[in-house]
């Protein structure tokens, strides 16, 4: 190596030592600044002696060399509760009413699982730490280091951070989700928001509804003031075996008559802020007229009403009558994913789960909860012991959503 080369070699080797390795593009860019800065005064130093083109060339492919050279990420220590216990990818933690939970990573971020949640740590190096929320909420101090990734899954979305404080809340019923940053930015990406994600600061609250595809931002309330989730006013459900899939199977639904021509006689008052009325306005109408005549908006604001309630009956009755009548709108699409979830996390029916959710990836491949629909047939399929069957889901699944919420899961399922 010439005497030009050594100099080069020697301030790539300062920029490598002062700001550590790593590929994320921010790191990538300071190491960039630095390099230039130290090159510029070298070349200062020396111009009569070297082209600065050269310089740059040589520079340029130096960098490359030594600061994109691959390597297997290392793994993150972290531990669970007041004990301190050694934490596993993919362990749960689900609390109590009145109990909360700490996950404690060795470099000194924290997850505190609050009462009535369940969370569990899925990935854990220093490229990427991954969180899974099914239900409740979670609150968040991260302590970035420039590389490492860090993300919270919930449903349909992802929060991905590299250093804040902030909280998210999931609500699996209601599809409904509430992201509160305190300190720092983060990225929320996932079902009805904007195609590149929401970037959220200090200060701002993201409220988004997976079920109605709709979000907004507003200015971040008290904590003291925030209503409590619907997970600790009803209890969470816990994680559990999800259903197999029969692939031949087909729901059956319940056939009614088509809507009377006239309307109905007595008006069926539905305000979505007050479930209960809305159930009790249903039940002196007579919740079979309202099944066999009610409008689409009709029924669907009567599931709604009856989910916030918890009365599955009027939930399951409602989306069935939906889908009978009609069954082509978009709203009896979804209605199959509901049915699903309520068989599966409700009464606890797999087969009639599996059923369901086999139906609405029929009828809509690409649709909204599609995503989510694949990952739990891969755990289903997986659960039951068919894994030629989860390996075709796996692989579906990252044809379709390259860099999706489950793709670790897909990769789990190809290379176990």
């Amino acid at each position: 190596m010439s005497a030009h080369e050594n100099e080069f070699a020697d301030i790539a080797q300062k920029v490598k030592n002062a700001i550590g390795d790593g590929a994320e593009p921010a790191m990538l860019a300071r190491h960039e600044d630095i390099f230039v800065s130290l090159a510029e005064r070298q070349i200062g130093r020396n111009r009569s002696r070297i082209p600065l083109y050269v310089a740059a060339a040589f520079a340029a492919a130096f960098l490359a060399g030594m600061l994109l050279v691959p390597r297997a990420p290392a793994p993150l220590r972290f531990t669970i509760g007041p004990d301190a216990a050694p934490g596993r990818a993919g362990t749960w933690v689900a609390t109590t009413d009145g109990g909360q939970t700490d996950i404690r990573f060795a470099q000194g971020s924290r997850f505190r699982v609050f009462p009535q949640s369940a969370a569990r740590v899925t990935r854990a190096d220093d490229s990427e730490v991954a969180i899974e929320l099914h239900a409740g909420s979670v609150k968040a101090s991260v302590n970035g280091n420039g590389r490492t990734r860090w993300r919270i899954h919930a449903g349909p979305y992802k929060v991905t951070v590299l250093g804040t404080r902030f909280e998210v809340q999931w609500e699996t019923r209601s599809g409904e989700l509430r992201v509160d940053v305190s300190k720092g930015v983060v990225l929320v990406q996932g079902q009805g928001l904007e195609h590149h994600g929401i970037r959220l600061t200090a200060g701002r609250t993201l409220l988004a509804n997976a079920l109605q595809d709709t979000f907004r931002l507003e200015a971040t309330a008290a904590i003291d003031n925030r209503p409590a989730p619907e997970s600790a006013r009803s209890g969470v459900n816990r994680p559990g075996p999800e259903p197999a899939l029969s692939e031949k199977a087909t729901p059956k639904e319940t056939a009614t008559t088509e809507p009377a021509a006239s309307a109905i006689e007595q008006p069926f008052a539905c305000n979505p802020d007050d479930a209960g009325a809305c159930l009790s306005s249903a039940r002196r109408k007579g919740l079979p007229q309202i099944f066999q005549q009610g409008t689409l908006a009709d029924l669907w604001a009567l599931q709604e009403a009856a989910r916030t309630t918890g009365d599955m009956d009027v939930f399951n009755g409602a989306l069935i009558a939906l889908r009978g009548r009609f069954p082509d709108s978009g709203k009896a699409r979804l209605a199959a994913f509901l049915l699903g979830r309520s068989a599966m996390d409700i009464a606890l029916n797999h087969s009639q789960a599996a059923q369901w959710f086999s139906t609405y990836l029929k009828e809509a491949p690409r649709g909204p909860m599609a995503e989510e629909a694949y990952g739990r047939l891969m755990t289903s399929y997986d659960g039951i012991g068919r894994r030629d069957l989860s390996i075709r889901v796996a692989q579906s699944y990252l044809t379709l959503y390259p860099g999706g919420l489950y793709e670790n899961k897909a990769r789990m399922v190809l290379h176990p």
